[in-house]
């Protein structure tokens, strides 16, 4: 969604990318990202858009509340500016011996052979870190033609369950 706030000044809102402020100082990175779903001692991938930190894979040292949290670092530059995360909410997964398939609504910007860590609001699925294995495409009816990868809304993620934490 696009809202225009001014005649050089528009907004676009989307909801798989958190992005907020950043503060650094003495080895500590203070983030606020609303919504972010973290726990103390969750990996995450941070973009550091400005400011000069450095982007890649943190471990979550604290949780303030459901918008703050810290990772480390070991910069001790004092640094601020602005960070993204990418959050991918999925529409279901299904377990089949060490094999789990993750349904997304959306594109996840994943590849195979990547890392991502998977938090399971429910079921009995361990959080943690797992592979991308391979990808499946959603069924299609033999009445339509196949859409392009590109336009696929429903993208399946099959991950081998050799996940650590």
């Amino acid at each position: 969604m696009v809202a225009v706030v001014g005649p050089q000044v528009f907004t676009v809102t989307a909801p798989q990318l958190l992005t907020g402020p950043y503060g650094q100082t003495n080895g500590t990175i203070t983030l606020t990202l609303a919504g972010n779903g973290l726990a103390a001692g969750d990996p995450v991938y941070l973009n550091f858009m400005s400011g000069g930190a450095v982007s890649g894979l943190y471990q979550v040292a604290t949780v303030a509340d459901t918008a703050h949290f810290t990772v480390g670092t070991t910069d001790l530059v004092l640094r601020s500016g602005s960070a993204l995360l990418t959050k991918t909410a999925s529409a279901g997964y299904t377990q089949t011996g060490t094999n789990l398939v993750i349904s997304v609504n959306g594109p996840h910007n994943l590849a195979i052979g990547e890392h991502v860590f998977i938090h399971f609001g429910a079921g009995t699925a361990a959080d943690g870190v797992y592979p991308v294995g391979r990808f499946r495409m959603p069924p299609t009816s033999p009445c339509s033609p196949p859409t392009p990868p590109t336009r696929f809304r429903t993208v399946w993620r099959s991950i081998r369950s050799s996940h650590h934490r």
